[in-house]
């Protein structure tokens, strides 16, 4: 959806800009915990596709909120990983942000795409 594809381009673009040497490090870890995500093969590939060139990636994956949440929950992993719960709250939080500009965050809220997320304090 627009509102996952917002959230992407946001996270992608802040850690190149603020962090631009940990955005590797975010890309493997995302990859290495989307082995564990419960979405479809195609989907999973598709996500993969998106970080062999994260920055002009446009993110829109064609998958239900139920899999687009689980790949939130994955990027949320991977930015902890990083950042430590602090940061990567504070990253997605204004990924989020940048989701509610979204037109499509009036009918679908951004903030259910953390529904897979346990204990998040956001």
């Amino acid at each position: 959806t627009l509102l996952f594809r917002s959230l992407m381009r946001a996270i992608v673009a802040e850690v190149f800009q603020f962090h631009r040497e940990a955005l590797d490090e975010v890309r493997k870890d995302a990859l290495q915990r989307l082995g564990d995500a419960t979405v479809a093969p195609a989907l999973r590939q598709q996500f993969r596709n998106g970080w062999s060139r994260a920055l002009q990636h446009d993110w829109q994956l064609p998958g239900s909120h139920a899999d687009l949440a689980e790949l939130t929950r994955v990027m949320y992993l991977a930015l902890n990983d990083a950042f430590g719960r602090t940061g990567a709250e504070q990253v997605l939080l204004r990924g989020l942000e940048a989701a509610e500009a979204v037109p499509e965050a009036q009918v679908f809220a951004p903030r259910r795409l953390l529904a897979t997320i346990k204990g998040l304090r956001i």
